[in-house]
């Protein structure tokens, strides 16, 4: 059964004692994000699974952030947009797809990519109106997109190009499952597309705002604003209840199985684990330990890792007027054996890619050389939780 703290947040009662022991502990870190270079504002919009890559805009254009360098530039396309938008980002961080909105105003579907920067996934417009595509998601190996453009919603890969999901009825796909076979989007409301039924709208006052990698779990919002809830073909839709039972939640980002979801209420950014904790992050993170009288409020969250422990989302510090992107970590989050992610685990590689990062030389996959995630990086405690690790032990 959950606990409602004095602060007005509910818990589990397992998770309270983590709570109190990462408080004791200083365990909950808080980051400011920063901005691209003459840039004075960021909206993080993605992160990716292990927490370590946070994709976003930052002054109209994308950014990508990793701790180990920080915020940098995505790139655009020549001659094109005046704001880009990242929406999705492949698990290892080196894909996002979104939009460029252009002063026409019709935007342009985007690819970037860590090698090539910004690329143009093009449209389709067989019925000769304004052309315009936007990218909405992207499969986890960032090898599958999908979106909306002039004639339908698309998805679009490497070996067949892009082509219409479904011309009739009309469907718009904003998330997609691994290999492309179930979609939730819009068709005239909320509507759930897979490869052996074709589209089947769910409910004409309802927005998808996530879906579970199975495709059988989707989180929306209703159009009304009156909160937001999960959706099974065995249950319909639930409603995800607010903290304390005070504000109406609305949900903006979920975890592959849509049993975590963050979005905000009217005060604050906030977190639902089910069965596990509900709260607003403004009240949460004081109780860990965090210091936020620089931020006159956390709005909204926008993106968390797979387990919960990392989320992103953007604010306002104290007599500011411009949007600040933040990250935190609800627990120290230690780095893996495979330190440089390149799919081999505890090679010399992975050692050689550590002691670089620590003479600050971090190579553009690696994780942060702040190894055990308590805040202080290159410290001798990183050095023997690396080895830990490599050894097979924990953090």
């Amino acid at each position: 059964m959950g606990t409602v703290s004095q602060l007005g947040f509910r818990v589990g009662c397992g998770v309270l004692l983590s709570l109190c022991a990462s408080r004791a502990l200083g365990q909950a870190t808080f980051i400011e994000l920063g901005t691209l270079p003459g840039g004075n504002w960021a909206e993080p919009t993605g992160i990716t699974p292990d927490g370590l890559v946070v994709v976003g805009r930052s002054s109209s254009r994308a950014f990508r952030w990793s701790q180990a360098h920080g915020m940098q530039d995505w790139g655009a396309l020549p001659n094109v947009g005046f704001e880009y938008t990242p929406r999705a980002v492949s698990d290892d961080g080196a894909i996002a797809a979104g939009r460029a909105t252009t002063v026409s105003p019709n935007p342009h579907a985007v690819l970037w990519t860590r090698q090539g920067g910004a690329q143009d996934l093009g449209y389709i417009d067989e019925s000769g109106q304004d052309s315009f595509a936007s990218a909405y998601d992207m499969n986890g190996a960032g090898s599958l997109v999908v979106g909306g453009t002039t004639d339908g919603g698309f998805i679009c890969d490497q070996e067949a190009g892009m082509r219409i999901i479904s011309a009739s009825p009309p469907f718009v796909p904003f998330f997609t499952n691994p290999d492309g076979t179930v979609m939730a989007g819009g068709s005239s409301g909320l509507a759930r597309w897979s490869a052996a039924t074709g589209v089947e709208v769910l409910h004409t006052q309802y927005r998808a705002e996530g879906m579970s990698d199975d495709g059988n779990v989707i989180i929306v919002n209703p159009i009304d604003g009156s909160g937001a809830a999960r959706w099974t073909r065995e249950t319909g839709f639930v409603p995800i209840p607010s903290p304390a039972g005070q504000f109406p939640v609305h949900a903006v980002a979920a975890n592959p199985d849509a049993t975590l979801v963050v979005g905000y209420t009217i005060r604050s950014a906030w977190i639902w684990h089910e069965g596990i904790l509900n709260a607003e992050l403004g009240l949460l993170l004081p109780a860990l330990g965090v210091d936020l009288s620089d931020w006159s409020e956390l709005t909204i969250a926008t993106g968390v890792s797979d387990d919960g422990s990392v989320i992103v989302g953007w604010g306002y510090r104290v007599n500011e007027f411009e949007r600040t992107g933040w990250l935190v970590r609800l627990r120290p989050g230690c780095g893996t054996a495979d330190y440089n992610h390149d799919g081999d685990t505890g090679t010399d590689l992975d050692i050689e890619d550590f002691f670089a990062c620590l003479a600050g030389n971090c190579c553009d996959t690696c994780y942060t050389c702040d190894f055990n995630g308590d805040g202080q990086s290159g410290q001798d405690t990183d050095i023997e939780a690396f080895f830990r690790v490599l050894g097979g032990n924990g953090c």
